[in-house]
């Protein structure tokens, strides 16, 4: 783009210009403003010429992002700033429109789910989610309502450490196509730690892209950007910790290698517990929960999540526990 001559402009002295795009006067083309059909980073250059000659240039890089979910949100179960306590992350997201399988070949173009945790040199996450996961190695992750390829039950996931201001990444594979309209998908994190900095204005963001990949080329559009403020994870004190006393030994229905058992486990919190609450079960090594299972408190029926890799069970209460 070129525009046309301008007055003399004194050095050193800031000069606005404003770049709009114009078609004829209320036809279909008529358009105020320059508009994006591709997302990405992109670099505008300026130059200033005299008589024809480059005088000065400078560049900026900018992004253009995907299109928002129409629904998204970040939970994040502890609350406390760092500390050795590691936590879920719970994401829902509301894509509405189709999101391509994970496998598709060419010519067909695949999808990719990438979950981006922000850093810089000084505040934001570890550069490893203060894991200790070695760079595109597993991570444990669950996802719900999201198609999986078969014969799989769940997504896998890589951690991609992140670098001085990159952002560390989590990406998903092995998810089949979702259509338009395929309503809620949950991503859940167990094992990761927050931001532990003492600066109060560290308000760490939690991003979801979704792209199209050309299976030929490699190269990628971005279809969904989504960002999300964790203001309630960087307190200056962590909770305290608060003992749960054992009121009976727990017992299985089974104790047979690979015969799918009840656990049944009586606890008493030292505080009362509110409906929304989470309670978090710590299992041993070699135990693997299924993905869903059905919990029960006080004769109660209540949806749990199992973290297979993590060797956790997640439970949210329905009603409040006595202390």
């Amino acid at each position: 783009m070129r525009t046309n001559q301008f007055n003399v402009f004194p050095a050193n002295t800031d000069v606005e210009v404003v770049i709009t795009t114009l078609g004829a006067f209320n036809s279909d083309n008529y358009r105020d403003g320059i508009v994006f059909t591709q997302a990405g980073k992109f670099t505008l250059e300026a130059q200033t010429f005299i008589s024809g000659a480059a005088l000065e240039s400078s560049q900026l890089e900018f992004e253009v992002f995907g299109e928002r979910f129409l629904k998204y949100w970040v939970y994040a179960l502890n609350k406390g700033r760092g500390g050795i306590t590691p936590y879920i992350i719970h994401i829902t997201l509301d894509a509405g429109q189709n999101i391509p399988a994970s496998d598709n070949v060419a010519p067909a173009l695949k999808g990719k789910i990438v979950v981006e945790f922000k850093r810089t040199q000084t505040t934001g996450f570890a550069f490893d989610l203060g894991t200790g996961i070695a760079d595109r190695d597993p991570i444990p992750c669950t996802t719900l309502n999201l198609n999986i390829i078969a014969p799989a039950t769940d997504v896998t996931c890589t951690l991609i450490h992140g670098l001085f201001d990159n952002p560390v990444k989590i990406e998903l594979d092995g998810f089949d196509a979702t259509g338009a309209g395929g309503g809620i998908i949950d991503i859940h994190i167990p094992n990761v730690i927050n931001p532990n900095h003492a600066a109060d204005f560290d308000i760490p963001e939690v991003v979801v892209r979704i792209y199209e990949v050309d299976t030929i080329t490699g190269n990628e559009n971005e279809l969904y950007y989504h960002g999300y403020d964790l203001i309630n994870v960087t307190y200056p004190q962590n909770p305290a910790t608060i003992p749960v006393v054992i009121a009976t030994a727990p017992t299985l229905t089974s104790t047979a290698l690979n015969d799918p058992a009840t656990l049944r486990i009586r606890v008493e919190p030292t505080y009362g517990l509110f409906a929304a609450d989470n309670i978090v079960f710590e299992l041993p090594l070699f135990w693997k929960p299924p993905k869903i299972m059905t919990c029960r408190v006080g004769g109660v029926a209540r949806q749990c999540v199992g973290y297979a890799d993590a060797k956790q069970i997640l439970m949210r209460l329905g009603g409040g526990v006595a202390a």
